[in-house]
């Protein structure tokens, strides 16, 4: 004996009375303010260099593949941790285009990579340690 619609309800039975769920898998959406699947904000005066950090999660340590034949002189890689502290500093030579780093010190979590040459910032990334 089910009724559908029987009980009075004190209010309209619309989006303030049921559950809004949100489609969380849709993905990045490409140039929005709110992304939070980037990292940092592309500065207009140089241009962004791509790295890649694989293997990304990584426990024991990972690699940055970069290329920096555009910039000039070596330049230094600052890991943060989410609370924006820095927790790892290295430097990157111009004439590698690999670079292998050890992160058994740090504690499980996300981390933000940040390669700096000529006091800018060049490249940006992130990855997750095991």
């Amino acid at each position: 004996d089910v009724c559908q619609h029987c009980i009075n309800l004190p209010t309209y039975n619309s989006f303030g009375c049921i559950p809004n769920h949100p489609n969380y898998f849709l993905g990045a959406e490409i140039g929005s303010i709110c992304d939070s699947l980037t990292v940092g904000v592309i500065n207009e005066q140089f241009q962004q260099l791509q790295i890649k950090v694989h293997p990304n999660p990584a426990s024991d340590f990972f690699w940055i593949d970069y290329d920096f034949t555009n910039v000039t002189g070596n330049g230094s890689l600052l890991i943060y941790n989410t609370l924006g502290e820095i927790v790892l500093h290295k430097t990157v030579y111009n004439y590698f285009k690999t670079t292998k780093v050890e992160c058994t010190i740090l504690p499980e979590g996300i981390y933000y990579l940040v390669i700096i040459q000529n006091g800018k910032r060049v490249a940006s990334g992130k990855f997750v340690k095991l």
